[in-house]
């Protein structure tokens, strides 16, 4: 989180696994982190748009076109090398697994983009998002995980095929022939999968799925804090991300106190996508445009798109200074982020006033 934008996306990150205790393992285990990456950085071409510096992104003009379109249009063509584990393509190295094998795919999204990601052939369940189990997680054939910038999902699946098989993503981004990840059943045939050309799978929908938990909140009750978070644009000294029509460095802390209940309304009035991520805490996710939830699901990053509003709600368990923020940093580092603090603790840490190159996001 040191000028996030341009550190992450030259690689300045890593898996930390943290299993829990007395639970049975999986037969196979792979971690896999998605990223992608540019061919030629843009802070080697000159001026880059989101360098947080100016508070915005780039030229306001974008050479005459709508700026928050010419955004988009720049980061789907100029992250053009996908990877995952950091190899691309026929670099990345095989999955080998045998028939019957339990396997659990834990696919943390460390990029900019969304990636959706394909198992084919498999019966699968989705055991986790975020580090966080979800109960009465069902079986489900040929859905397309969409993984969020900042999101953890963890499936797994019993190993029924003779055939290997490629873990592919089936989204709208342009590089996707990058990410191809075999699976190679040791004891099958010997042959792989070959997959039908243009078919389209439906998009795994996490508010529908699952059955059941113990549920700390509900959608009706008062809460000590009840927030609303606006989420949009505006173009002032370039492309700006902003939280209740404001940036970073204008819009106040929020005020929260140890034992609050708070409830959180995410709502994307913006024309792009919003991963929205809370610092030091987990959250409930009771309702998506206005629909409850079916099950208890608990999440620390979420995905807002545009249109969409979510309420979600935490209990304030864990005092301390704290952002939220838009886990597509480019996004944070022009606006979007917001300072959580606690009015009952008091920080022992003291900045070296001497310490000039020290440049926090």
């Amino acid at each position: 989180h040191q000028e996030g934008a341009k550190q992450v996306d030259k690689g300045l990150y890593g898996a930390l696994i943290v299993e829990p205790e007395n639970k049975v393992k999986p037969d196979r285990d792979f971690t896999l982190i998605l990223d992608e990456w540019q061919e030629k950085p843009m802070d080697e071409m000159g001026s880059m748009p989101g360098d947080g510096h100016n508070g915005g992104h780039g030229d306001m003009k974008m050479n005459g076109q709508d700026p928050l379109k010419a955004e988009e249009q720049m980061m789907k063509e100029s992250y053009n090398i996908f990877t995952v584990n950091a190899k691309a393509g026929n670099l990345i190295s095989p999955l080998e697994v045998k028939k019957g094998e339990v396997v659990r795919l834990r696919l943390i999204n460390a990029g900019y983009r969304s990636h959706g990601i394909h198992i084919p052939g498999q019966e699968f369940k989705v055991v986790s998002t975020d580090g966080q189990d979800i109960e009465g997680a069902a079986l489900i054939k040929d859905q397309v995980i969409l993984v969020a910038p900042g999101e953890r999902y963890d499936v797994e699946f019993v190993v029924s095929s003779d055939e290997s098989f490629v873990v592919d993503a089936h989204d709208s981004n342009l590089y996707n022939d990058q990410i191809k990840i075999p699976v190679k059943v040791t004891d099958g045939n010997g042959t792989f999968r070959t997959e039908a050309e243009g078919v389209l799978h439906p998009i795994f929908d996490l508010a529908a799925y699952g059955n059941g938990g113990s549920s700390q909140f509900a959608i009706n009750q008062s809460f000590s804090v009840d927030y609303n978070v606006i989420l949009n644009t505006k173009v002032d000294q370039g492309l700006q991300y902003t939280i209740n029509g404001k940036t970073f460095g204008e819009l106040p802390a929020l005020k929260i106190k140890t034992e609050d209940t708070v409830k959180f309304t995410f709502d994307n009035r913006s024309a792009v996508d919003h991963p929205m991520h809370l610092h030091g805490h987990f959250f409930q996710v009771l309702s998506r445009n206005g629909t409850p939830l079916k099950a208890v699901i608990i999440k620390d990053t979420l995905m807002v798109k545009p249109g969409e509003k979510y309420i979600v709600a935490f209990k304030a368990d864990n005092p301390g200074n704290w952002v939220q923020h838009c886990h597509e940093l480019h996004h944070a580092a022009a606006g979007m982020m917001q300072k959580i603090e606690y009015t009952d603790f008091k920080s022992n840490y003291i900045s070296d006033p001497k310490n000039t190159y020290n440049k926090p996001e």
